[in-house]
């Protein structure tokens, strides 16, 4: 199971509960023992962790388009650049 840092989990819109069962969960507690530590049932666990899961993915589908367009942007100014350099340098050498 991926762990996530604490702003991750509260970026993807994770309640307190859902980060502390996430937490537990991903770092090798079964069912009953994370339901044991936290006082709750195992069924109260699996809840937590299906919604913090659900939550996880739409933040990880966002995550992804957001960084695509981010690398598509970065590709567009890095080609304004070149094309700027290469004006720049047609105008240096113009003038010798």
């Amino acid at each position: 199971m991926k762990r996530y840092s604490v702003e991750e989990l509260k970026a993807a819109g994770l309640t307190e509960k859902q980060m502390e069962v996430y937490d537990l969960l991903s770092s090798g507690l079964s069912l009953g023992e994370a339901a044991m530590r936290l006082g709750v049932t195992k069924a109260n666990i699996s809840i937590h962790m299906k919604r913090a899961l659900k939550k996880l993915e739409k933040y990880e589908r966002v995550k992804k388009i957001v960084e695509a367009r981010l690398e598509e942007r970065v590709k567009r100014i890095e080609e304004d650049i070149k094309l700027l350099k290469d004006v720049v340098m047609a105008l240096i050498t113009s003038r010798y």
